[in-house]
């Protein structure tokens, strides 16, 4: 016990920096993964190819090579148009890039379940004379939500899981201060540090997890309120 205790003491430093990169992770992944999806529903053609154009793209591509077109790419191409952000710190790089992979999952997730409501829901709004903002907002939305809810879970337990790549762009995160702590014992308590590590990723994902279902058990369908 003695040994993880060590091993947790010398992990506590990087951890406000990982539960940093994944809260804002998350709320990026949320903001984003919303207005990607209120871009599919535009009735222009050309912007619904754009999205899925997007979408194909970012689900085809590694976090870790998004990670590194982010943070190398990035700045080059703000720089056409006069913009200098190198200086920008490494986190926001990671946050975006983490963000990017994560919403096009999100935006999808909200669409797969807005096309799954019943065709009744909308004539119930029409009967009930509710603009579409109005529809959107007291019954479509709703129902959208907490039918993409196992799915957004699914989604948030990746942001977890992809906070663990952030080091190829030079973060001491969590997981590249467990690889120094472990180099430091020469390989001795590397098995050690990498369940303490793990036992990390676990909690969280089971924190989020619980999160998910208490939204899931406040679900009303009460009708128009």
């Amino acid at each position: 016990m003695t040994v993880v205790f060590k091993v947790f003491e010398s992990l506590l430093p990087s951890l406000g920096t990982t539960l940093t990169i994944i809260g804002y992770s998350i709320i990026a992944t949320f903001v984003m993964g919303f207005l990607f999806s209120l871009i599919h529903f535009s009735r222009s053609k050309v912007i619904s190819k754009i999205y899925f154009g997007f979408i194909s793209v970012m689900r085809a591509t590694p976090v870790l090579l998004l990670l590194m077109l982010v943070f190398y790419g990035f700045p080059l191409l703000f720089s056409f148009f006069g913009l200098n952000i190198e200086s920008w710190p490494k986190n926001l790089f990671a946050i975006i890039a983490i963000a990017l992979e994560n919403s096009a999952y999100f935006s999808e997730n909200l669409r797969s379940s807005y096309v799954s409501i019943p065709q009744s829901q909308y004539d119930a709004c029409a009967a009930l004379q509710l603009n579409r903002f109005q529809a959107l907002r007291r019954i479509i939305g709703p129902q959208v939500f907490f039918a993409a809810l196992p799915n957004i879970g699914n989604t948030l337990i990746t942001v977890v899981k992809n906070s663990a790549y952030v080091y190829v762009i030079g973060i001491t995160d969590l997981y590249q201060q467990a690889q120094i702590t472990a180099q430091a014992s020469f390989g001795k308590n590397q098995l050690t540090v990498f369940i303490v590590l793990s036992i990390f990723y676990w909690i969280t994902c089971v924190l989020i997890q619980e999160l998910i279902e208490w939204f899931g058990s406040k679900k009303k369908w009460g009708g128009v309120r």
